[in-house]
């Protein structure tokens, strides 16, 4: 596998994107970091809210359907924190892939063609 070159390598490549690419050093430096707490979060309030209307309000199920025990609302809230932090990191590691593929597909292209005037072949032509 090649070696991705860094962000500070590619500021020094491209000084004209420095702000589009200091912009995605910290997206990347935020995605890399995510724990899912967040969406753990949300997904906790979520089945608590369920939970409760569902204990709260007994004409929202169905009036013959005999009730659940309320010792299962806690495997179900803690079941809904690990799937909402587990949803939480798998969607930081796809943003982080894509920003990876859009950067790897924009400089590397431009990397090589920095790399061949740098040592100079004008134009590209092997000598």
């Amino acid at each position: 596998m090649a070696r991705q070159p860094s962000i500070s390598r590619l500021i020094e490549l491209f000084p004209d994107d420095q702000e589009t690419l200091i912009a995605a050093g910290d997206r990347i430096a935020r995605l890399s970091r995510a724990c899912g707490c967040a969406e753990g979060g949300i997904a906790v309030l979520v089945a608590t809210g369920l939970v409760a209307v569902y204990w709260l309000w007994p004409g929202c199920c169905a009036s013959n359907a005999p009730r659940v025990s309320p010792l299962w609302a806690v495997p179900f809230v803690l079941v809904a924190a690990g799937v909402g932090k587990l949803a939480g990191i798998a969607v930081a590691k796809l943003r982080l892939r894509l920003i990876y593929r859009r950067l790897s597909t924009k400089y590397q292209r431009l990397e090589r063609h920095v790399h061949m005037h740098e040592v100079g072949r004008s134009g590209g032509h092997r000598v």
